[in-house]
This record gives C-alpha cells, sequence and structure tokens, in this order.
C-alpha cells in the first residue's frame, strides 16, 4: 500500500480506486466486502489502443463470449 502511494503521487485518488475496485483472493473486492457492491471504475487504456474503432462483428463476437461466461 505505501508504495502504491508513493509511486502515483498526483493520482493517489484514481490508484486507490483501482486497488479497492480489484478483487483478492477470495474473488471479491475490497470495496465489494466493505459495502456489498461493485465500484463503478474507468477501464485504463493502452496508448496504442486510444484510436482503435472497433466493428461490429468484433463487438458482437465479445459480447457473445462475455454472456456465455455469466
Amino acid at each position: 500500500m505505501k508504495n502504491l502511494i508513493k509511486k502515483s503521487e498526483d493520482e493517489i485518488y484514481t490508484s486507490l480506486l483501482a486497488y479497492r475496485a480489484t478483487p483478492l483472493s477470495c474473488g471479491k473486492s475490497p470495496a465489494e466486502i466493505l459495502y456489498n457492491r461493485k465500484l463503478w471504475t474507468y477501464l485504463p487504456i493502452l496508448e496504442d489502443q486510444k484510436n482503435r474503432r472497433i466493428t461490429m462483428t468484433e463487438l458482437h463476437i465479445n459480447y457473445q463470449s462475455y454472456k456465455e461466461t455469466w
């Protein structure tokens, strides 16, 4: 936890939010344990993925695989 705070002095709230939303070994995040719900977070995006366009076919395939896991 100390390293997290030291590394992200300017974005400490974002780092803490990411830490609280990351699942532990039990499968639940600290926020889920404390608040009994999932936190909303922004997904981190790699620089080379920012301008990438997704086709409808890719979107449909991703959605189908997502539905199968739930």
